[in-house]
């Protein structure tokens, strides 16, 4: 959806003002970028920015009005995000970043907002992110799933294998150009066909991803085909390998063994195919090491309507002996209902308050679980024995088959 031109600019306060970044501002965005986090953040600024694909209306900016400096700055990037047979259009925030000299004035907070109101003229029914512990819990966001995790791997990456290193892959590997964006795409988009939830980055946003000087992009290729991708950091901030998908963990490990530098670490992606082989040679990240997902649901039952063919395929798997005429799910503040007329699954409509869903014939789920009900490892069921107002009552069978553990790999733009 294209911005229009006559959007208002908004008054934060009496010196600040929030409003959509236009082209003029590019370079004045990226130095304070530059000024703020360093010159490849300003880079990556610039990637977007510049780029046909996204532009300077992807971001929004705080001004300073007396100085007219730019105090803060966001970018919310286009995603989809796949949830089982259904892709989810998505809004990932990014490259968020405030002034020191204007830190503590809520602009970070009215830049969040400014997300939330454009993500949803987005169209976007989901809003996933990667980020700094804790800090985007203020926004409504909450942790969702566990993404990847780290394993440091000897220098000798033989010793690591307990099994013995796996055969040698033919592949050879080079530096990724912005040209091998779609294969690189194919070969990600088929390592996490296992998964239940998962963010293939676009062909644009993986054109960023190999440009950005910030981390370095690699393939292994094997008779003219790439068949291994991953990302490493630059020399002088560490020895590390992310980002690691592949047809076969052959080519993966070829790849790692090529980049490897003492003390290589490298990132474990449990729920893929090359992940799960890897783990095996490797080892399995501490639970204290893994990245995890954040989610912010900015309409459930927006999200559950555009879910249901999902929730239906999964209603028809589970065979139920005994299935209800309806689904009521109380968030307690509000409620979602749809009703099961021979097995189908109607259209979800929301109501108000709820306190007593058992009594209804219902389930409980509070707001702040929805996220890792959807996306996260547990389901409804070990959800209802971690959470006392989880409570799924005589509907558990069907809160089980509707809602079961979700296996989760997300790329974002970072390497995280």
């Amino acid at each position: 959806m294209t911005p229009t031109s006559n959007e208002p600019t908004l008054r934060h306060s009496r010196d600040y003002v929030i409003r959509r970044c236009a082209d003029g501002d590019v370079d004045r965005v990226a130095d304070f970028h530059a000024e703020r986090t360093g010159p490849a953040d300003a880079e990556d600024f610039r990637l977007v920015a510049r780029d046909p694909a996204a532009g300077a209306a992807w971001s929004a900016i705080a001004i300073h009005e007396p100085t007219g400096d730019v105090a803060a700055s966001l970018t919310l990037l286009d995603e989809r995000v796949r949830v089982g047979s259904v892709d989810v259009p998505a809004g990932q925030v990014e490259m968020v970043a405030s002034a020191r000299a204007h830190q503590g004035r809520g602009l970070v907070r009215a830049l969040m907002s400014w997300s939330e109101r454009e993500s949803l003229r987005r169209g976007h029914l989901v809003q996933p992110m990667v980020g700094i512990p804790y800090f985007y819990r203020r926004f409504g966001y909450v942790y969702a799933a566990p993404l990847a995790g780290w394993v440091t791997m000897a220098d000798d990456l033989s010793s690591n294998a307990p099994t013995g290193t796996p055969a040698t892959s033919r592949a050879t590997v080079r530096r990724a150009v912005h040209g091998d964006a779609r294969s690189i795409r194919e070969v990600i988009r088929l390592d996490q066909a296992p998964c239940d939830v998962a963010m293939t980055p676009s062909e644009a946003c993986l054109g960023w991803m190999i440009e950005r000087s910030g981390t370095e992009a690699w393939v292994a290729e094997l008779d003219g085909r790439i068949v291994a991708f991953g990302r490493t950091l630059p020399a002088e901030e560490g020895a590390a390998v992310g980002d690691l998908f592949a047809g076969a963990a052959d080519d993966a490990w070829t790849l790692a063994q090529a980049v490897r530098r003492p003390g290589l670490r490298v990132q474990v992606r449990p729920s893929t195919s090359t992940g799960r082989e890897l783990r095996t040679l490797v080892g399995q990240p501490a639970d204290a090491e893994l990245d995890w997902l954040y989610v912010r649901i900015p309409d459930l039952v927006a999200l559950l309507e555009h879910l249901r063919p999902e929730l239906q395929r999964r209603l028809e798997q589970a065979e139920l002996a005994v299935v209800p005429d309806r689904l009521l799910i109380s968030s307690y503040r509000s409620h979602v209902v749809a009703s099961i007329d021979n097995g189908r699954l109607g259209s979800f409509r929301g109501g108000g308050p709820l306190q007593a869903p058992l009594s209804e014939g219902g389930a409980g789920i509070p707001p702040d679980v929805w996220a890792a009900l959807l996306f996260g490892p547990h389901g409804a069921v070990g959800l209802e024995q971690r959470h006392p107002d989880v409570l799924l009552g005589e509907i558990r069978d069907v809160m089980g088959a509707l809602f079961p553990p979700m296996r989760s790999d997300v790329v974002t733009f970072y390497m995280t």
